[in-house]
């Protein structure tokens, strides 16, 4: 009688079976992934059609477009607009003024109505790149200035509180041996 080994049939079957699950949820996970993309672009374009179809109607019966959801209309931005402080009005930074005049930048492409250009959009991003960077230099400097300050600062406090202690146990010491006590 032939003797089968159990052990290693066991963790033949159960090496396959690992394999099989792990090879069946990585794709259902990517018909998944790409099933819900799917929906999302149907999604999108039946509801630009939707406000297409609106606007169309819209103009139709000779009414204004309503503006489009997170857009304020340009009346409103005119009235934002006189009430607001510049940043240097308000004491603000240079690189508080510099990335204000970035966005208004994008604003501006974004309210021509058309598509921009590719080199618009890559020059905008690389100019906030650039700042971002330069604030990111900034931070790193002044959080290393802060750190140093910080650990004279517990150096300090450690080192008062070592004199307080040492003190403190001359202090008894002295008391224990005026008065002749015995400390076990």
């Amino acid at each position: 009688m032939p003797k089968s080994d159990y052990k290693v049939k066991y963790l033949d079957i159960r090496a396959k079976l690992l394999s099989a699950t792990d090879t069946a949820y990585r794709l259902g996970y990517e018909a998944g992934l790409k099933e819900g993309e799917q929906q999302a672009q149907q999604q999108a374009q039946e509801q630009q059609m939707m406000q297409m179809q609106q606007e169309q109607q819209m103009m139709q019966q000779g009414g204004e477009v309503p503006p489009e959801e997170g857009q304020m209309p340009p009346e409103a931005m005119e009235e934002e607009g006189q009430g607001q402080m510049s940043p240097e009005d308000m004491g603000g930074s240079e690189e508080g003024s510099e990335l204000d005049g970035h966005i208004s930048e994008l604003e501006g492409l974004v309210a021509k109505g058309e598509k921009p250009s590719l080199v618009e959009l890559r020059k905008a991003v690389s100019d906030l790149t650039t700042l971002r960077k330069g604030q990111l230099s900034k931070y790193n400097d002044k959080t290393k200035k802060s750190s140093s300050n910080q650990k004279k600062l517990v150096d300090s406090i450690l080192k008062k509180w070592e004199d307080e202690s040492k003190s403190t146990t001359n202090d008894l010491e002295k008391l224990i041996k005026e008065n002749g006590l015995k400390v076990d």
